[in-house]
């Protein structure tokens, strides 16, 4: 399965310490555009954050795969890690496009992408039992009081509903 994540659901599991589930639901092997690697690798690890340094490892390890990209024009609505995920995923065929965020999300469904979110990680982990619906749960709540990471409020709270 080609998926191809986005800066804030790495943001956002990494810093729940939990990259290994998408790893998991990628099948070893995650794609990122060069925007993505810049903003929540390069930055991170000059800055001396803890998050950047173990992705950076990742990419080391070959189970994430940074592409340079090339935008045939930009889009003011979006930032340009995100413009890149877009094409990076129409560029691969991509089976599954991460984002977190509710305009990039509306623009990836717009080109006829299949966009999920990093609650969904979370979600399908525990759909194949990777992890307990309690832990998807309770992930779901700490991603969503992270200052990094935006993650839909009301989301979170139908979760203490769910299954």
């Amino acid at each position: 399965m080609v998926i191809v994540c986005g800066a804030d659901p790495l943001i956002a599991l990494a810093q729940v310490e939990r990259l290994d589930l998408l790893l998991r639901l990628a099948g070893g092997e995650l794609q990122i555009s060069d925007g993505v690697w810049e903003e929540v690798v390069r930055r991170g690890v000059a800055d001396d954050i803890v998050t950047a340094k173990l992705l950076h490892t990742l990419v080391h390890a070959r189970k994430l795969r940074h592409h340079r990209i090339k935008l045939a024009a930009d889009d003011p609505a979006l930032a340009l890690g995100e413009e890149q995920t877009l094409a990076l995923a129409v560029q691969l065929n991509a089976d599954l496009v991460l984002l977190d965020d509710p305009v990039a999300r509306q623009a990836a469904r717009a080109i006829g992408l299949k966009v999920r979110g990093s609650v969904s990680v979370l979600l399908e982990s525990a759909r194949h039992s990777y992890i307990s619906d309690e832990q998807a749960r309770t992930l779901a709540y700490r991603m969503a009081t992270r200052a990094a990471a935006w993650i839909d409020p009301e989301l979170v709270e139908n979760l203490q509903h769910w299954p």
